[in-house]
Protein backbone atom coordinates (compact mmCIF):
# COMPACT_ATOMS: atom_id res chain seq x y z
CA UNK A 1 0.00 0.00 0.00
CA UNK A 2 3.03 2.29 0.33
CA UNK A 3 3.62 2.01 -3.44
CA UNK A 4 1.66 3.90 -6.05
CA UNK A 5 0.23 1.99 -9.00
CA UNK A 6 3.00 3.32 -11.22
CA UNK A 7 5.64 2.26 -8.66
CA UNK A 8 4.33 -1.32 -8.79
CA UNK A 9 4.31 -1.37 -12.59
CA UNK A 10 7.83 0.06 -12.76
CA UNK A 11 9.07 -2.92 -10.74
CA UNK A 12 7.24 -5.34 -13.04
CA UNK A 13 8.67 -3.53 -16.06
CA UNK A 14 12.21 -3.64 -14.64
CA UNK A 15 11.80 -7.39 -14.04
CA UNK A 16 10.79 -7.86 -17.72
CA UNK A 17 8.02 -10.26 -16.69
CA UNK A 18 6.53 -11.91 -19.77
CA UNK A 19 3.21 -13.71 -20.06
CA UNK A 20 3.51 -17.42 -19.32
CA UNK A 21 0.45 -18.62 -21.20
CA UNK A 22 0.75 -17.60 -24.85
CA UNK A 23 2.85 -15.31 -27.03
CA UNK A 24 5.06 -14.11 -24.17
CA UNK A 25 4.29 -10.39 -24.38
CA UNK A 26 5.49 -8.08 -21.62
CA UNK A 27 2.71 -8.06 -19.05
CA UNK A 28 3.28 -4.47 -17.95
CA UNK A 29 1.75 -3.33 -21.25
CA UNK A 30 -1.62 -4.82 -20.32
CA UNK A 31 -1.51 -3.55 -16.76
CA UNK A 32 -0.52 -0.02 -17.75
CA UNK A 33 -3.57 0.09 -20.03
CA UNK A 34 -5.71 -0.81 -17.02
CA UNK A 35 -3.99 1.77 -14.82
CA UNK A 36 -4.48 4.62 -17.30
CA UNK A 37 -8.00 3.63 -18.39
CA UNK A 38 -10.63 6.08 -17.12
CA UNK A 39 -13.46 3.53 -17.19
CA UNK A 40 -14.95 3.37 -13.65
CA UNK A 41 -15.38 -0.42 -13.90
CA UNK A 42 -12.16 -2.26 -14.63
CA UNK A 43 -11.50 -5.96 -14.24
CA UNK A 44 -8.80 -8.57 -14.57
CA UNK A 45 -9.39 -12.17 -15.60
CA UNK A 46 -6.95 -14.73 -14.19
CA UNK A 47 -7.15 -17.55 -16.69
CA UNK A 48 -6.63 -21.25 -16.05
CA UNK A 49 -8.80 -22.43 -18.91
CA UNK A 50 -6.10 -24.26 -20.85
CA UNK A 51 -7.36 -26.94 -23.19
CA UNK A 52 -4.09 -27.97 -24.89
CA UNK A 53 -3.11 -31.59 -24.43
CA UNK A 54 -0.84 -32.04 -21.42
CA UNK A 55 -1.42 -28.55 -19.98
CA UNK A 56 -1.98 -29.23 -16.29
CA UNK A 57 0.55 -26.75 -14.86
CA UNK A 58 -1.86 -24.10 -13.61
CA UNK A 59 -4.02 -26.59 -11.76
CA UNK A 60 -0.88 -27.79 -9.97
CA UNK A 61 -0.01 -24.23 -8.99
CA UNK A 62 -3.55 -23.63 -7.73
CA UNK A 63 -3.65 -26.83 -5.71
CA UNK A 64 -0.20 -26.20 -4.25
CA UNK A 65 -0.39 -22.51 -3.32
CA UNK A 66 -3.77 -20.83 -3.96
CA UNK A 67 -2.90 -17.97 -1.58
CA UNK A 68 -0.10 -16.83 -3.91
CA UNK A 69 -2.62 -16.56 -6.74
CA UNK A 70 -4.79 -14.34 -4.53
CA UNK A 71 -1.83 -12.21 -3.44
CA UNK A 72 -0.53 -11.68 -6.96
CA UNK A 73 -3.97 -10.81 -8.30
CA UNK A 74 -4.67 -8.41 -5.43
CA UNK A 75 -1.33 -6.59 -5.87
CA UNK A 76 -1.88 -5.94 -9.56
CA UNK A 77 -5.57 -5.12 -9.28
CA UNK A 78 -5.15 -2.68 -6.39
CA UNK A 79 -2.23 -1.04 -8.21
CA UNK A 80 -4.35 -0.60 -11.35
CA UNK A 81 -7.55 0.49 -9.61
CA UNK A 82 -9.41 -2.76 -10.25
CA UNK A 83 -11.97 -3.68 -7.59
CA UNK A 84 -13.17 -7.01 -9.03
CA UNK A 85 -11.08 -9.86 -10.39
CA UNK A 86 -12.29 -13.12 -11.88
CA UNK A 87 -10.42 -16.42 -11.71
CA UNK A 88 -11.54 -18.85 -14.41
CA UNK A 89 -10.59 -22.47 -13.74
CA UNK A 90 -11.02 -25.30 -16.23
CA UNK A 91 -14.14 -27.36 -15.41
CA UNK A 92 -12.06 -30.52 -14.99
CA UNK A 93 -10.00 -29.06 -12.15
CA UNK A 94 -12.42 -29.50 -9.27
CA UNK A 95 -9.75 -29.81 -6.57
CA UNK A 96 -8.08 -26.59 -7.75
CA UNK A 97 -11.46 -24.83 -7.71
CA UNK A 98 -12.23 -26.03 -4.20
CA UNK A 99 -8.86 -24.96 -2.83
CA UNK A 100 -8.94 -21.50 -4.42
CA UNK A 101 -12.46 -20.87 -3.15
CA UNK A 102 -11.42 -21.95 0.33
CA UNK A 103 -8.34 -19.71 0.18
CA UNK A 104 -10.54 -16.76 -0.87
CA UNK A 105 -12.81 -17.39 2.14
CA UNK A 106 -9.76 -17.50 4.43
CA UNK A 107 -8.37 -14.27 2.97
CA UNK A 108 -11.73 -12.54 3.40
CA UNK A 109 -11.96 -13.72 7.03
CA UNK A 110 -8.51 -12.22 7.70
CA UNK A 111 -9.40 -8.91 6.05
CA UNK A 112 -7.04 -9.48 3.12
CA UNK A 113 -9.86 -9.29 0.56
CA UNK A 114 -13.03 -7.22 0.52
CA UNK A 115 -13.72 -3.65 1.59
CA UNK A 116 -11.03 -1.43 3.16
CA UNK A 117 -8.30 -4.10 3.18
CA UNK A 118 -6.23 -3.85 6.38
CA UNK A 119 -7.53 -0.32 6.90
CA UNK A 120 -5.87 0.90 3.71
CA UNK A 121 -8.97 2.33 2.11
CA UNK A 122 -8.42 -0.07 -0.81
CA UNK A 123 -10.99 -2.68 -1.82
CA UNK A 124 -10.72 -5.80 -3.94
CA UNK A 125 -12.73 -8.98 -4.40
CA UNK A 126 -11.77 -12.14 -6.27
CA UNK A 127 -14.57 -14.19 -7.83
CA UNK A 128 -13.89 -17.85 -8.67
CA UNK A 129 -15.62 -19.65 -11.53
CA UNK A 130 -14.84 -23.06 -13.03
CA UNK A 131 -17.10 -22.80 -16.08
CA UNK A 132 -19.84 -25.02 -14.65
CA UNK A 133 -22.11 -22.45 -12.97
CA UNK A 134 -25.68 -22.43 -14.23
CA UNK A 135 -26.97 -19.55 -16.35
CA UNK A 136 -30.18 -18.95 -18.23
CA UNK A 137 -30.34 -19.71 -21.97
CA UNK A 138 -30.73 -15.98 -22.60
CA UNK A 139 -27.49 -15.21 -20.78
CA UNK A 140 -25.62 -17.86 -22.76
CA UNK A 141 -27.09 -16.54 -26.00
CA UNK A 142 -25.88 -13.04 -25.20
CA UNK A 143 -22.45 -13.98 -23.88
CA UNK A 144 -21.46 -17.15 -25.69
CA UNK A 145 -23.01 -16.16 -29.02
CA UNK A 146 -20.83 -13.08 -29.44
CA UNK A 147 -17.56 -14.07 -27.80
CA UNK A 148 -14.86 -15.88 -29.71
CA UNK A 149 -13.22 -17.05 -26.49
CA UNK A 150 -15.34 -19.85 -24.99
CA UNK A 151 -13.45 -19.62 -21.73
CA UNK A 152 -15.22 -16.42 -20.67
CA UNK A 153 -18.77 -17.26 -21.70
CA UNK A 154 -19.73 -17.05 -18.01
CA UNK A 155 -18.39 -13.51 -17.66
CA UNK A 156 -20.28 -10.88 -15.63
CA UNK A 157 -22.54 -8.88 -17.97
CA UNK A 158 -21.36 -5.65 -16.30
CA UNK A 159 -18.12 -6.02 -18.26
CA UNK A 160 -19.80 -6.61 -21.64
CA UNK A 161 -21.07 -3.99 -24.07
CA UNK A 162 -24.46 -4.11 -25.76
CA UNK A 163 -23.11 -6.55 -28.36
CA UNK A 164 -21.91 -9.01 -25.73
CA UNK A 165 -18.24 -8.21 -26.30
CA UNK A 166 -15.73 -7.46 -23.56
CA UNK A 167 -15.33 -3.79 -22.73
CA UNK A 168 -11.97 -2.06 -23.16
CA UNK A 169 -11.33 -1.92 -19.41
CA UNK A 170 -10.86 -5.70 -19.18
CA UNK A 171 -7.56 -7.56 -19.37
CA UNK A 172 -6.74 -11.26 -19.06
CA UNK A 173 -3.62 -12.92 -17.67
CA UNK A 174 -2.46 -16.49 -17.38
CA UNK A 175 -2.34 -17.75 -13.82
CA UNK A 176 1.37 -18.63 -13.92
CA UNK A 177 2.15 -15.03 -14.83
CA UNK A 178 0.26 -13.74 -11.80
CA UNK A 179 2.07 -15.95 -9.26
CA UNK A 180 5.39 -14.28 -10.15
CA UNK A 181 4.16 -10.87 -8.99
CA UNK A 182 4.50 -11.28 -5.17
CA UNK A 183 8.11 -12.48 -5.48
CA UNK A 184 9.04 -9.56 -7.74
CA UNK A 185 7.53 -7.01 -5.36
CA UNK A 186 9.07 -8.69 -2.28
CA UNK A 187 12.55 -9.44 -3.68
CA UNK A 188 12.99 -6.88 -6.46
CA UNK A 189 13.49 -6.95 -10.21
CA UNK A 190 17.21 -7.74 -9.99
CA UNK A 191 16.48 -10.87 -7.95
CA UNK A 192 13.92 -12.02 -10.52
CA UNK A 193 16.34 -11.45 -13.40
CA UNK A 194 19.18 -13.31 -11.67
CA UNK A 195 17.99 -16.51 -13.39
CA UNK A 196 16.88 -17.07 -16.96
CA UNK A 197 18.11 -15.17 -20.01
CA UNK A 198 18.32 -11.46 -20.76
CA UNK A 199 15.08 -11.49 -22.75
CA UNK A 200 13.36 -14.30 -20.82
CA UNK A 201 14.10 -13.79 -17.13
CA UNK A 202 12.78 -16.03 -14.39
CA UNK A 203 11.49 -19.58 -14.59
CA UNK A 204 8.82 -21.51 -16.49
CA UNK A 205 6.68 -24.45 -15.42
CA UNK A 206 6.37 -27.28 -17.94
CA UNK A 207 4.46 -30.55 -17.96
CA UNK A 208 7.08 -33.07 -19.05
CA UNK A 209 5.43 -36.13 -20.63
CA UNK A 210 6.01 -38.74 -23.30
CA UNK A 211 8.90 -41.10 -23.96
CA UNK A 212 11.12 -40.15 -21.01
CA UNK A 213 11.66 -42.01 -17.75
CA UNK A 214 10.58 -39.12 -15.50
CA UNK A 215 7.19 -37.56 -16.19
CA UNK A 216 5.59 -34.72 -14.27
CA UNK A 217 5.38 -30.99 -13.63
CA UNK A 218 8.80 -29.30 -13.57
CA UNK A 219 9.99 -25.73 -13.08
CA UNK A 220 13.13 -24.70 -14.97
CA UNK A 221 15.03 -21.44 -15.44
CA UNK A 222 14.70 -20.05 -18.94
CA UNK A 223 17.83 -20.98 -20.87
CA UNK A 224 17.68 -24.66 -19.95
CA UNK A 225 18.30 -26.64 -23.15
CA UNK A 226 16.01 -29.19 -24.72
CA UNK A 227 18.72 -31.81 -24.15
CA UNK A 228 18.84 -31.03 -20.42
CA UNK A 229 15.08 -31.41 -20.22
CA UNK A 230 15.17 -34.81 -21.93
CA UNK A 231 18.36 -36.32 -20.54
CA UNK A 232 18.81 -34.78 -17.08
CA UNK A 233 15.34 -33.82 -15.84
CA UNK A 234 13.51 -36.44 -17.88
CA UNK A 235 16.03 -39.15 -17.02
CA UNK A 236 16.63 -40.08 -20.67
CA UNK A 237 14.51 -41.84 -23.24
CA UNK A 238 12.43 -44.84 -22.21
CA UNK A 239 13.89 -48.21 -23.26
CA UNK A 240 16.89 -46.29 -24.66
CA UNK A 241 14.78 -45.40 -27.70
CA UNK A 242 16.20 -42.82 -30.11
CA UNK A 243 14.98 -39.24 -29.68
CA UNK A 244 12.76 -37.97 -32.49
CA UNK A 245 11.14 -34.69 -31.44
CA UNK A 246 9.49 -32.62 -28.72
CA UNK A 247 5.97 -31.35 -29.18
CA UNK A 248 5.82 -28.05 -27.37
CA UNK A 249 2.42 -26.51 -26.60
CA UNK A 250 0.39 -28.10 -29.34
CA UNK A 251 1.94 -27.11 -32.65
CA UNK A 252 5.64 -26.41 -32.10
CA UNK A 253 7.95 -29.30 -33.05
CA UNK A 254 11.57 -29.29 -31.85
CA UNK A 255 13.65 -31.82 -33.76
CA UNK A 256 17.10 -33.37 -33.20
CA UNK A 257 18.82 -30.26 -34.53
CA UNK A 258 17.15 -28.27 -31.73
CA UNK A 259 18.42 -30.46 -28.86
CA UNK A 260 21.00 -27.92 -27.69
CA UNK A 261 18.71 -24.91 -28.11
CA UNK A 262 18.07 -22.97 -24.88
CA UNK A 263 14.36 -22.84 -24.11
CA UNK A 264 13.46 -19.14 -24.15
CA UNK A 265 10.88 -16.86 -25.75
CA UNK A 266 13.41 -15.28 -28.10
CA UNK A 267 14.68 -18.63 -29.43
CA UNK A 268 11.19 -19.90 -30.18
CA UNK A 269 10.39 -16.60 -31.86
CA UNK A 270 13.38 -17.09 -34.18
CA UNK A 271 11.78 -20.39 -35.23
CA UNK A 272 8.55 -18.54 -35.95
CA UNK A 273 6.74 -20.06 -32.98
CA UNK A 274 6.16 -19.59 -29.25
CA UNK A 275 6.43 -21.42 -25.95
CA UNK A 276 2.68 -21.31 -25.38
CA UNK A 277 1.13 -22.97 -22.37
CA UNK A 278 4.07 -25.23 -21.52
CA UNK A 279 3.34 -28.85 -22.34
CA UNK A 280 6.59 -30.62 -23.27
CA UNK A 281 5.92 -34.00 -24.89
CA UNK A 282 8.96 -36.07 -25.85
CA UNK A 283 8.52 -38.38 -28.84
CA UNK A 284 10.76 -41.33 -29.65
CA UNK A 285 12.13 -42.64 -32.95
CA UNK A 286 10.19 -45.90 -32.87
CA UNK A 287 7.36 -44.34 -34.83
CA UNK A 288 7.78 -43.68 -38.52
CA UNK A 289 7.35 -40.11 -39.75
CA UNK A 290 3.88 -41.02 -41.02
CA UNK A 291 2.92 -42.53 -37.66
CA UNK A 292 4.21 -39.45 -35.88
CA UNK A 293 2.16 -37.19 -38.17
CA UNK A 294 -0.99 -39.25 -37.54
CA UNK A 295 -0.29 -39.17 -33.82
CA UNK A 296 -0.05 -35.37 -33.81
CA UNK A 297 -3.13 -34.93 -35.96
CA UNK A 298 -5.16 -37.16 -33.67
CA UNK A 299 -4.32 -35.07 -30.62
CA UNK A 300 -4.72 -31.79 -32.52
CA UNK A 301 -8.21 -32.84 -33.56
CA UNK A 302 -9.09 -33.78 -29.99
CA UNK A 303 -8.18 -30.32 -28.79
CA UNK A 304 -8.43 -30.98 -25.04
CA UNK A 305 -7.20 -33.28 -22.32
Amino acid sequence: FELSGEDVLKQIEAAKLRGRGGIGSYTVEKWRRLLTCDDPRKTLVVNDGKSAVGSYMDSGLLEGDPHKVIEGTAIICIACGVTDGYAYIHPQYQTATYRLKKAVQQAEALGLLGENILGSGKSFRLHVNNGMEKRTPEEYMKMYGHLQNREIKWFDTAYLDENGKLKNATESNNLETIVNVPDIISNGAAWFRSVGTAESPGTKVFMLTGAVNNNGMVEIPFGTTVRQMVEEIGGGMTDSAPFRAVRLSGSTMLMRENLDMPIAFENLEELGDRIGTGNFEVMDGKRSRMETAKYLLRFAARGSC
